[in-house]
């Protein structure tokens, strides 16, 4: 049923009655319209009996209430073959295969001839035909429904009766399709069934024959079979051709190489799909790198590729018709290696506990993990993008202000730590900037300063000059009223002035403590603010501090 509900169209259920019953020996299934109907408004011929099915299809309404077809397969289980894989063993009957025959039948291929001591009639003694019977004829092309008496049995028991439609013929390379019609007339197995010879096993036509072989399996009815049944007036699939294209295979990095997922197409081309063409293009060029061929798996992994280069891909089905359409391109997808990590989530998990302080969310693995595959950026840039987000860089940033703008050092490590810890837990800002103030580092350092000696120190740290007269005047008045040392700290070093001349020294102490658990030495902090101030990206920087044998140890 599931094969031809993507084969023939209706708008009205078909609706089946099916039996498992004792049947005559040799005898594996029969299967036939459980009504026959004419001339309804609308038929497109007078006189003429239609399948049921095809009647309601073509009228787009249910015109009997009489189950569609009606069909009956043999109860010996021995004899049947269950499976769907068309592997069906020595000595067994493929049932998919006889019930998608049968109910052919029930469809409407099926005549209405008999034939009874020589004499053959059409109709069912009606004396209107079949639809089937209007495209049948002899080898002289003479219609069988222009026939009666002797002469209709002679024909129908000749060896040489004709299926002849338009559509049938197209299916057929222009012929007309021969029908089975021994010199012994076989009731039920005459007429209504493909010659045997002419469709052996394996024709692809073989289905409508009116044997099937042990161990035989068809899946499909064939061109000539399909063109037939559009000639009887239903909707069918296409002729047997090229697959669809599939959807866009997934890619998914990895290091040097990508590995790519798909799935076999919507429309195969009513073949078996038994390989694909894959397709590798480098960003946006318009002609492929390389073409590969594959079997009928449907994943293949690609090696020999240049991490951070971005490709696309696309994949294309094969069958015996030949190389089907091709897939939409993949998204973008770059090769990457997050050494030392095993895998590009085990990577944005440690820089979110480095830099951040806890676990990223399922969004940010995601996120991350999406920005490297696509090729967006390095494990380095995802690296220096972790720690300038939220959570990280506002959070030890503005704590690394603070120590240059009271003490003109890098921070030590402890020191750093824990003060960045008890930002994170909610201490302002103001009062870390007070604890400062009044520690005895800046005591031992400066002196008991009075407002406007504090003023001016301030200026001297944070701006590298003396304070102007105004300013001078402007801040000690506001100390003076009660404004606290560590509010005006913090209004300095945060300052957009100020942010600005100390980014690449708060970048880099910020990516030291994040990858190395330590704040940089002084030589080490000399060389990279120089190269961050000529340019150079932090997340250049990252990567080559994750290079180092420091940093795989520490994460080891």
């Amino acid at each position: 049923m599931d094969i031809w509900s993507t084969l023939v169209t209706s708008s009205v259920p078909i609706r089946v009655d099916a039996r498992w019953t004792a049947l005559g020996p040799g005898q594996l299934g029969g299967a036939g319209a459980g009504d026959m109907i004419r001339d309804w408004t609308g038929a497109p011929r007078p006189s003429t009996w239609y399948a049921q099915a095809l009647a309601n299809a073509i009228a787009g309404t249910d015109l009997s209430a009489q189950p569609d077809i009606v069909a009956a397969f043999s109860n010996d289980s021995t004899l049947w073959y269950l499976g769907t894989d068309g592997a069906t063993p020595s000595g067994k009957y493929d049932l998919t295969s006889v019930v998608l025959h049968e109910l052919a039948h029930g469809l409407g291929f099926a005549g209405s001839a008999e034939v009874t001591s020589g004499s053959g009639r059409l109709g069912y003694g009606s004396g209107f035909p079949t639809a089937f019977d209007r495209f049948t004829g002899t080898g002289a092309s003479t219609r069988l429904t222009a026939i009666t008496g002797t002469a209709l049995g002679a024909a129908l028991t000749s060896g040489n009766v004709w299926f002849d439609g338009v559509q049938e013929r197209a299916g057929l390379g222009g012929n007309r399709a021969p029908l089975y019609a021994p010199s012994s007339w076989m009731q039920g197995t005459s007429y209504s069934h493909w010659d045997e010879a002419a469709f052996p096993p394996g024709n692809p036509n073989s289905l409508m024959t009116p044997y099937i072989a042990d161990g035989e399996s068809i899946f499909d009815p064939g061109d000539a079979m399909l063109g037939a049944l559009r000639d009887l007036g239903w909707a069918t699939a296409g002729p047997m051709s090229v697959a669809g294209a599939p959807a866009a295979p997934v890619a998914t990095s990895r290091p040097a190489g990508v590995d790519l997922a798909w799935r076999v197409p919507a429309d195969t081309g009513r073949q078996t799909v038994t390989g694909y063409r894959i397709r590798r293009y480098v960003g946006s060029a318009a002609t492929p790198e390389a073409t590969v061929d594959t079997g009928p798996a449907t994943s293949l992994r690609v090696g020999g590729l240049v991490n951070g280069r971005i490709y696309r891909f696309t994949v294309a089905a094969v069958n015996a018709s030949g190389v089907g359409a091709e897939s939409v391109r993949s998204p973008n997808v770059a090769p990457f290696d997050p050494a030392p990590f095993a895998t590009a989530d085990a990577l944005v998990t440690r820089q979110y506990l480095d830099f951040v302080g806890r676990s990223p969310t399922a969004a940010e693995v995601s996120l991350w993990r999406t920005f490297l595959s696509s090729g967006a950026g390095t494990p380095g840039d995802a690296v220096a993008g972790i720690a300038r987000s939220a959570g990280s860089a506002d959070k030890v940033q503005p704590v690394v202000r603070l120590y240059w703008a009271y003490f003109l050092r890098i921070p030590d490590t402890g020191g750093l730590r824990y003060w960045v810890g008890r930002y994170r837990s909610g201490t302002t800002l103001t009062k870390i900037s007070s604890s400062f103030a009044g520690s005895a580092e800046f005591r031992t350092r400066y002196g008991s300063l009075t407002n406007g000696q504090f003023v001016t120190r301030v200026y001297q740290n944070v701006f590298g000059r003396n304070p102007d007269p105004g300013g001078l005047a402007y801040w000690v008045g506001k100390l003076d009223a009660g404004l606290s040392r560590g509010t005006m700290m913090v209004g300095f070093s945060e300052s957009a002035e100020y942010r600005s001349m100390l980014a690449s020294e708060a970048d880099t102490v910020m990516l030291w403590l994040g990858m190395l658990g330590r704040t940089p030495a002084q030589s080490e902090l000399d060389a990279t603010v120089a190269r961050l101030d000529a340019g150079t990206t932090l997340g250049r920087i990252a990567t080559e501090v994750m290079a180092t044998t420091e940093y795989a140890a520490r994460v080891a």
